[in-house]
């Protein structure tokens, strides 16, 4: 990135790590990081109820590991760890990001996904609720710009990547693709790179959602094991 960011685990001091689960992900002699991601649990209170939130936070790759499928290890098991931990209830999940493959990997394999590049789901009251105190209450936790704009009927945080998360600003053709081309298009065609645009997706977790998604896990845990 040529200079930190100056949010989250990024600044000094424990109170950071808190509320989240840092995941490292190593290459295959163990003594070589290649990636990380640091997740944050997120309360949000609506009413008179607590929305358990666990958004997937910051996602980092190294350059020369970016053609290995990493995502299914910086997502699967934190995520698993987290719902182990919740004694399988359901919980919410949440990802902000400018990445075409991260907002991919987010609509593919996690359900209940809004937005979703082929508009299979459609926004509910609690969905932008939650989205729209996210922002509000949590928006200090990915760095978002002092000018950024919540658009609640796209989930398009605009001029997000202002201010604390200026470094992770860049123009289309740095952000890492996803497989499926037509993907990237939409991407490039709803976000403003250059102002610092970012997409917040939010889904749920749950058993139901979880047998949906499942054979998904299972395909690329597979996929996994075959390619190490």
């Amino acid at each position: 990135m040529g200079a930190l960011p100056e949010y989250g685990i990024y600044l000094p001091g424990r109170a950071p790590y808190k509320d989240r689960i840092i995941t490292v992900v190593y290459a295959g002699d163990e003594s070589r990081p290649i990636a990380f991601s640091a997740m944050i649990h997120c309360p949000i209170r609506i009413g008179n109820r607590v929305h358990h939130v666990l958004h997937l936070g910051l996602v980092i790759i190294s350059r020369s590991s970016l053609g290995r499928d990493l995502l299914f290890l910086i997502y699967f098991f934190p995520v698993a760890h987290y719902w182990a931990t919740r004694w399988f209830l359901g919980f919410w999940v949440s990802s902000v990001s400018k990445e075409p493959a991260i907002i991919g990997a987010v609509a593919d394999y996690f359900g209940n996904i809004y937005p979703h590049y082929l508009g299979k789901t459609r926004p509910t009251k609690t969905k932008i609720e939650i989205a729209r105190k996210f922002v509000s209450e949590h928006g200090h936790e990915f760095g978002i710009g002092p000018e950024a704009a919540f658009d609640e009927k796209t989930f398009i945080i605009k001029a997000s990547c202002r201010g604390a998360s200026e470094v992770l600003r860049c123009s289309f053709k740095k952000v890492a693709k996803y497989a499926a081309h037509s993907f990237n298009e939409f991407c490039r065609e709803s976000l403003n790179y250059e102002r610092g645009d970012e997409l917040l997706q939010i889904g749920n977790l749950n058993l139901c959602t979880a047998l949906q998604v499942g054979p998904r896990w299972l395909r690329a845990l597979r996929h996994y094991r075959g390619h190490t």
